[in-house]
């Protein structure tokens, strides 16, 4: 391959990538019209790694996987670009359910990246694959991590959905651990944040409801599952939810 072709095939992976936010399956399309098998090193790396994004972004994570291995064993990946590949698969693992996986890369990224998105994802990644197999105080430690790596006051959009979802999730945390006040602590501080997201905000109000049902204060719980059934757009979900419902309004009727 002569020095012009390296340039045009350097050109052409770069305009796929643009191509990514408009049009992911004509992206793919233009990336299968160019073979890597006949690209030097360094673009057979960046081949791959594109390759794994478009995949990642289509939630073709099995495609993702070949491809950011294939990009992993290159040695022209550059730092940040390696340690977002982890991130990536500690997110596609924990979708997987493979928690062990999850943290090994997670890991890796936080280790590689100075990028505090790249480190509080990988970090969020390892909270909740605590949190899913019961290790609590696991996850309480890894989601004050992402706090410390943010400040209220000078946050743009991606940390402060950051903050948002480690509020929620430590709401949950401490409910777990039988820190009701702590518990209580990050309820408010969520609901007291402008312009919350939608789905953290119903987290939190689905934990509180839990813990007021918990402590048979059917009307408050019941308030609090209202509010967060309000917030849901899937009716399986509500469903699931509405049985609480049900019970506390059985319980106020017998008190009445």
């Amino acid at each position: 391959m002569d020095k012009k072709t390296t340039v045009e095939i350097k050109e052409r992976l770069g305009e796929i990538r643009e191509l990514m936010g408009d049009n992911l399956d004509k992206a793919i399309l233009e990336l299968e019209k160019i073979n890597p098998k006949t690209l030097f090193h360094d673009l057979q790396t960046e081949y791959y790694y594109l390759a794994g994004d478009i995949h990642y972004d289509k939630d073709d994570f099995d495609d993702a996987i070949i491809f950011y291995n294939l990009a992993l064993k290159g040695p022209h990946l550059e730092k940040e670009d390696r340690a977002r590949v982890y991130g990536n698969l500690a997110f596609i693992y924990c979708e997987k359910e493979l928690y062990k996986e999850t943290i090994g890369y997670a890991d890796k990224a936080i280790e590689l990246s100075s990028d505090l998105r790249i480190i509080s994802g990988a970090l969020d990644r390892i909270a909740l694959c605590y949190q899913n197999m019961g290790n609590h105080k696991q996850s309480i430690r890894f989601l004050l991590r992402i706090l410390e790596l943010y400040h209220e006051k000078r946050i743009d959009n991606w940390s402060k959905y950051m903050i948002e979802s480690a509020y929620a999730s430590l709401c949950f945390a401490y409910w777990k651990e039988g820190y009701e006040e702590k518990s209580e602590y990050y309820f408010q501080k969520i609901t007291l944040f402008k312009d919350a997201d939608p789905n953290e905000l119903k987290r939190a109000y689905l934990c509180k409801a839990h813990r007021l049902y918990e402590k048979r204060q059917w009307k408050e719980a019941l308030d609090h599952y209202n509010k967060a059934t309000s917030m849901m757009e899937n009716e399986e979900d509500k469903q699931h939810y509405q049985k609480y419902i049900d019970d506390c309004k059985g319980w106020l009727a017998k008190v009445r």
